[in-house]
């Protein structure tokens, strides 16, 4: 299950953020944690896996251009789908927005 979705650029600023259940931070918290995970993710080589375990969750992410697609799921959902369904994502954002840039990221809206 896909609990919330983030995308931050490579200075960590969250550009869309989008939470599907509680997850156990109030909202004034939760910048606290996107710039937690921001400081995990944004340094990581891309030679290392896109998977990390950070509290309760499991999480993916994809890096296209300067931003970074990061998914929090159950631990036990399958790592392969998601990161799947993040290219499945980027694909029909750039068909949409005919090459799709942050500030497209930024005016986005569910």
């Amino acid at each position: 299950m896909i609990h919330f979705i983030l995308i931050i650029n490579k200075q960590g600023r969250t550009r869309f953020s989008k939470y599907f259940t509680e997850i156990g931070v109030s909202p004034l918290q939760r910048s606290i944690f996107e710039a937690e995970l921001a400081r995990k993710i944004i340094p990581r080589p891309e030679s290392q896996c896109s998977i990390i375990f950070h509290e309760q969750y499991k999480f993916v992410y994809r890096r296209y251009a300067s931003l970074f697609f990061i998914l929090g799921i159950s631990p036990e959902d399958n790592e392969f789908e998601v990161i799947e369904f993040v290219q499945n994502w980027v694909e029909i954002l750039n068909v949409y927005f005919d090459k799709v840039r942050e500030l497209d990221i930024s005016f986005l809206s569910f």
